[in-house]
């Protein structure tokens, strides 16, 4: 069953493929390149850049970044028999 679900996803996607690619005067294989190829790596390297940006924001300047994390112990509370 799952394989079926997974082979209509994957049909319908190639049909999506297709039809853009038609409306877009291009072959399957050019749009194929240019989503999976050009496309897909950009975004994924823009996303990575804005995570890094993010998290530098998060950690403050670089005057005020810690060097190691600071570690609190807490000793239990003693306990006290009658």
């Amino acid at each position: 069953m799952y394989s079926a679900t997974i082979n209509a996803y994957f049909s319908w996607c190639v049909h999506l493929l297709q039809d853009m690619s038609a409306w877009m005067g291009i072959s399957y294989q050019e749009l194929n390149v240019w989503v999976f190829v050009v496309i897909h790596p950009l975004i994924t390297l823009l996303l990575a850049y804005w995570i890094i940006r993010l998290r530098r924001q998060l950690k403050g300047p670089k005057g005020n970044r810690r060097k190691s994390p600071e570690v609190i112990r807490l000793e239990p509370p003693a306990i006290q028999m009658p």
